[in-house]
């Protein structure tokens, strides 16, 4: 492995990611493979974000992956990183007839794979909700072929008629989708069961995101053998194979840009001091409103900013 620490050669790349999460790294690896020169840096000791693994007295702590959909031989995620170089990581399928248990006082629902089964399993368990639950199912069936929209125009112009649902709600919250379905609490309650993965309640949370997360786990859901780091390490030991470069411990002070044009990062390392490297494209892999309010700085935040990072 490259000293990822203390060594850093150039000061000039086709492309820097700012923050080594799986997004980050994603990003990296897919640029890397067309050929770009490309710096990922991270303030962390380990490539990964939320992805990683620490262990303390025999014991092996996965930091944020529990479970992840679309895993499947042809799943989204399995593609993604087949296409960034990565197509070694073995995903062990989650029971599917219940990868999540849903336990209340007076009932458990278990999740299934499957969307038509869930819709069955919902109605087995709110019978007097069949006309909310199927209004509910016919959301994550358009935002499914939304999701799987083709950027060409005369395909996008076919596809949104079959879309009614999704466009309707796309600024609603899911609070807002739920209550259109149903009063009853019980069965609000199991469809919103999984705001844990997106940290909001319902009522603050984006439709699409309450839907899209639903609608990922119901095509299946896995955890890769080895746990997330096995991931990290992989597309990071691509992105070096591919002639990009990582720095660790490496804390970006800001993105830089004048007149709207972003020409590169700012960075201290305790090894290097304080960097300046240049890049025509920065993608930040870190929280959006730190990146435009901290990295970027308001001064600087123009359409034309925002586009370039």
């Amino acid at each position: 492995m490259r000293d990822r620490f203390r060594v850093l050669n150039d000061d000039s790349f086709d492309a820097i990611v700012v923050g080594a999460g799986l997004g980050g790294l994603t990003a990296a690896a897919l640029l890397a493979h067309e050929g770009r020169k490309v710096l990922v840096l991270d303030q962390h000791y380990v490539a990964g974000g939320n992805a990683t693994i620490f262990r303390r007295r025999g014991y092996e702590f996965d930091v944020g992956v529990h479970y992840i959909g679309e895993c499947s031989k042809d799943g989204m995620l399995t593609r993604i990183l087949r296409a960034a170089g990565v197509g070694d990581i073995e995903f062990e399928e989650l029971d599917p007839d219940g990868y999540d248990t849903l336990v209340f006082p007076d009932f458990t629902f278990k999740v299934p794979r499957g969307i038509d089964l869930f819709r069955d399993r919902l109605c087995a368990q709110f019978p007097a909700e069949r006309r909310g639950i199927d209004r509910y199912i016919a959301f994550l069936r358009q935002l499914d072929i939304a999701m799987g929209m083709s950027s060409n125009p005369v395909s996008a112009l076919l596809t949104l008629p079959r879309i009614t649902s999704v466009l309707r709600l796309s600024n609603k919250t899911f609070g807002e989708l739920l209550d259109s379905c149903t009063t009853d609490i019980r069965l609000k309650a199991v469809l919103a069961a999984q705001n844990g993965d997106y940290g909001l309640p319902p009522s603050r949370a984006s439709a699409l995101i309450g839907g899209g997360i639903a609608l990922h786990y119901l095509k299946g859901a896995y955890y890769p053998k080895g746990g997330g780091q096995v991931i990290a390490d992989r597309l990071a030991e691509e992105i070096e194979r591919r002639g990009g470069t990582i720095m660790l411990r490496s804390h970006v002070e800001r993105i830089i840009a004048h007149d709207g044009v972003v020409e590169g990062v700012e960075f201290s390392n305790r090894h290097l001091g304080r960097r300046i490297v240049r890049a025509p494209i920065v993608i930040s892999n870190a929280d959006l409103k730190r990146t435009m309010n901290e990295l970027v700085g308001r001064e600087n935040l123009s359409a034309s900013t925002i586009d370039r990072v």
